[in-house]
């Protein structure tokens, strides 16, 4: 019994000190809200350098994704849906870390990248609506049309290349990250038009992978050696079929043709095509230069392609210059490579959508640093074929073959 009453008076004590600890007075502080800024304060000028848009197509932005970003609880003063979509294309465009792009918004680091993982897993659902191959006749009338006035090539539908995007590799698969130019990254394949819009987008391998791989093994690779595209875009050597589906561009939206040029020009004989560097495979439905030009029309040929070919590295410019968070210059993504992989695909979305509102490129900083352009020379040669390629090789050298004996160039 004795004790029992020693531990309740220990208790007692224990107690009695830590009431004497606790200050008589607690001092309770509510809870801050700082105050929120509107791009609507802002000129479009202003827009464009902050956010990469004027103020009518940010609103826009923000009606397509207001049931997906705004919040039905109003409590703790939630934040606005303008706020979540300025936020996210200032990380964007400007590619700072968030901490700093926290002190300038008045916004927690927290809260900007729960702004960013919003907007991405949200205008993601819209990918069919910016980024599309075209499927339609008079989608691809159109394209071959654009394509022909830039350089006269006829018969092309897009250009394919890969770019370079730097990120922090994870642990766990470091090395296959590491690309040629000594950065870790991931390689991305883009398909454009004549206008440097994004038409198709690949974002899934390491820096490692070489071009040759992401070509051979994309969805585009299987639609285009299966014949199709969707169901509408055929890629068949045979008139029949091919004229059917696809007449020829009208008369009136074409350039007159030089006198060498064979009268068939657009009567789709050849395989509707891509466009792509030396390191490609030459394939039907894929125009590569020739490496050792013998006679005057293969010199013709080449200075045709690389005119057409030069539209993605200008793509690609454009691109990491309204979003710097894919120039390597100003540091890398601090993501996973999912994440990257979406924030790339967005960025794509986002330049097509600048590119059909006419939205004017950002004046670069005075310091800036002038970034190479993506080009092949510093590319390795890809591996040696398997046996079962060279028959789809032989004839993709007799279409090119074909297409200079018969064409303007």
């Amino acid at each position: 019994m004795e004790g029992v009453n020693v531990v309740v008076a220990v208790e007692l004590l224990l107690q009695e000190e830590l009431e004497n600890d606790r200050p008589h007075h607690q001092v309770y502080r509510r809870r801050l809200f700082r105050p929120r800024s509107s791009f609507l304060d802002l000129t479009d000028q202003q827009c464009v350098e902050r956010y990469r848009f004027d103020k009518a197509t940010i609103q826009d932005l923000c009606l397509q994704l207001q049931p997906l970003l705004q919040v039905r609880i109003c409590r703790n003063y939630p934040m606005p849906v303008h706020l979540k979509v300025t936020t996210a294309l200032a990380f964007l465009a400007t590619g700072s870390f968030q901490s700093v792009l926290a002190s300038s918004t008045g916004l927690t680091q927290p809260a900007i990248s729960n702004c960013l993982t919003q907007f991405l897993n949200a205008f993601l659902t819209h990918t069919r609506d910016y980024i599309s191959l075209p499927t339609t006749p008079q989608a691809l009338q159109d394209n071959i049309s654009q394509f022909y006035n830039v350089a006269q090539f006829p018969s092309v539908i897009g250009v394919v290349d890969c770019t370079h995007i730097a990120l922090r590799p994870p642990r766990a698969d470091e090395a296959s990250y590491w690309n040629r130019k000594a950065l870790h990254s991931m390689n991305m394949q883009v398909v454009c038009n004549a206008q440097r819009e994004i038409l198709n987008v690949c974002a899934r391998y390491p820096g490692s992978t070489h071009d040759v791989y992401i070509v051979q093994h994309c969805g585009l690779h299987r639609r285009a050696t299966q014949g199709h595209f969707n169901g509408a875009w055929l890629l068949d050597k045979h008139l029949r079929d091919t004229a059917t589906l696809f007449p020829p561009p009208s008369q009136h939206s074409l350039p007159a043709p030089a006198n060498h040029c064979h009268s068939s020009l657009f009567s789709f004989s050849l395989s509707l095509c891509l466009i792509g560097d030396r390191w490609y495979p030459q394939r039907v439905w894929l125009m590569t230069p020739i490496v050792h030009p013998h006679t005057a029309a293969e010199e013709e040929y080449n200075r045709h392609h690389r005119a057409t070919r030069s539209i993605i590295e200008r793509t690609f410019g454009q691109l990491k210059k309204r979003f710097r968070c894919l120039d390597c210059l100003w540091g890398q993504l601090l993501y996973r490579p999912e994440k990257v992989a979406q924030i790339f695909v967005v960025c794509c979305m986002m330049h097509n959508l600048a590119v059909r509102k006419h939205q004017p490129l950002p004046v670069p900083p005075q310091q800036q640093l002038q970034q190479p352009p993506d080009g092949d020379d510093d590319e390795p040669p890809p591996p040696p074929p398997h046996r079962a390629e060279h028959s789809a090789s032989q004839e993709g050298f007799n279409a090119r073959l074909l297409l200079i004996q018969t064409h303007v160039l």
